[in-house]
């Protein structure tokens, strides 16, 4: 999912040549027809001709989206934040997104035309062409990825209240020790002994051992969760997935596909 080329077919020095789908620049124009070209590997806005694309990868939906080129006098790729995660209704109506299939490609007999004088193409080999936006990590679907390998951190409530408890058992100790000086002060007590007595009573208030307990805990929960198949990469999330109690899973499109696979024939008997 995160790693993937194909051979594509970009306009360099006014001739079509077929290179690796790494290789794109942003500003490249690529030929969305030619062959082999199955999967788009770059965020890309169309210049000619239109396509039919299936973003399912992206949003979940089985609907297949048109894409049209850009017309003339239209300024869109003003307008277009390239930091942002996607782009506004109106210019991704023009804009195919990495990881997205191509679900049909319509060429076109408008053409534009280079400094020189020269064409994308000629009428007898007529052109779906898109320019390159964004490739690799800056694209969608790089965006998507980022977010699944580094996911932003989640604060729960369990750990915030945890550390509140703490806190309270620090302020409580730091009392604890104050009153407890001075009554070993008036005593007659050494500054030593006072010492070891204070920091005695704060070790009693404030477990140390606490923090780790509570990951020793998650460690072999997470061990129990391997040896029956299931593989944690967030202990942090096993205390709230133990209070889940229904799962919700989205449309079709998301976790599975809006097409069949035929896996084999069973024949019936009719004596049976």
């Amino acid at each position: 999912m995160a790693v993937y080329t194909c051979p594509v077919t970009v306009l360099r020095d006014v001739n079509w040549l077929e290179i690796e789908s790494s290789e794109l620049v942003p500003g490249d124009i690529v030929d969305l027809g030619s062959s082999g070209l199955s999967t788009l590997p770059c965020d890309a806005v169309i210049l000619e001709g239109d396509c039919i694309v299936n973003e399912s990868m992206l949003t979940g939906e089985s609907v297949p989206e048109l894409k049209r080129s850009l017309d003339h006098g239209t300024y869109v790729l003003g307008s277009m934040d390239m930091t942002a995660y996607t782009f506004d209704p109106s210019v991704s109506r023009h804009v195919v997104f990495a990881g997205t299939r191509l679900v049909r490609v319509r060429k076109t007999e408008r053409q534009f035309e280079s400094c020189e004088g020269n064409t994308f193409g000629s009428s007898r080999n007529m052109r779906t062409t898109a320019m390159v936006l964004r490739t690799g990590f800056c694209s969608t679907k790089g965006a998507l990825v980022r977010s699944i390998m580094f996911p932003r951190p989640t604060k729960f409530q369990f750990y915030r209240d945890a550390f509140r408890f703490v806190g309270i058992l620090a302020l409580i100790a730091v009392a604890g020790f104050i009153v407890n000086a001075i009554n070993l002060h008036r005593l007659g007590v050494s500054a030593s002994t006072i010492a070891i007595k204070a920091l005695d009573l704060i070790t009693v208030v404030v477990p140390p051992a606490l923090p780790a307990s509570m990951s020793i805990g998650m460690a072999f929960a997470a061990r129990r969760l391997h040896k029956q198949g299931i593989f944690c990469i967030s202990p942090s999330r096993i205390n709230v997935a133990s209070k889940v109690a229904i799962v919700c899973f989205d449309k079709t499109g998301t976790l599975t596909e809006d097409g069949l696979d035929l896996l084999g024939i069973r024949m019936v008997d009719h004596r049976t």
